[in-house]
């Protein structure tokens, strides 16, 4: 039985208290698991049950979970977590992208590509970011890298970034996410 303390949900409803409402009943169930995936040992006393496990049933693996800045993302732009096992394919650690991108313009395919590597990036460490190196070399290998304009698209839509730097990463701005959102709007 997976059990918290009585000060550990009075701390998470107040917690939840101070989203606004319509996001409420989903981030009390992400600090819920959170808590309860970290919770330390307690005794009895203090405890409350949360949830009783048959101890028949087979153990089952374990689900990728998505790091809570991915969640708050979707949350956000009221996008369906299932638009994310539809673009990449998650087993254990391991992801791969399984989308394709519906248009053929050099220019578009880069910013596209640029995006979603930035949300597989988020997917695996939480942060909507991506090398510009690596990017460069998933473009080559894509057959969709435009060496003669590559540096010159980035820059044409770095208001989709934070900062535009050859030695930082690409980190997505709020213009970047909302870019974002609407293609995996497009991709659904």
């Amino acid at each position: 039985m997976s059990l918290i303390t009585q000060k550990q949900l009075k701390e998470i409803l107040e917690l939840v208290e101070t989203v606004p409402e319509k996001f409420q009943v989903k981030f009390f169930e992400i600090i819920l698991n959170s808590t309860l995936n970290k919770s330390p040992q307690v005794s009895d006393s203090e405890t409350i049950p949360v949830k009783k496990v048959d101890d028949k049933q087979p153990i089952k693996k374990t689900k990728f979970v998505l790091p809570i800045d991915v969640k708050a993302f979707l949350g956000q732009y009221d996008i369906s977590e299932e638009l994310i096992w539809k673009c990449f394919f998650i087993e254990n650690e391991e992801i791969r992208s399984i989308y394709k991108l519906k248009t053929t313009k050099k220019k578009d395919v880069q910013k596209q590509h640029t995006l979603m590597m930035c949300l597989e990036n988020a997917i695996i460490n939480g942060q909507f970011e991506v090398n510009i190196e690596a990017l460069r070399e998933n473009l080559k290998e894509l057959k969709d890298y435009d060496s003669v304009n590559f540096s010159t698209n980035i820059k044409s839509f770095a208001k989709l970034f934070k900062e535009v730097n050859k030695v930082k990463n690409l980190s997505l701005s709020p213009d970047g996410k909302s870019e974002l959102a609407d293609l995996l709007e497009i991709l659904s």
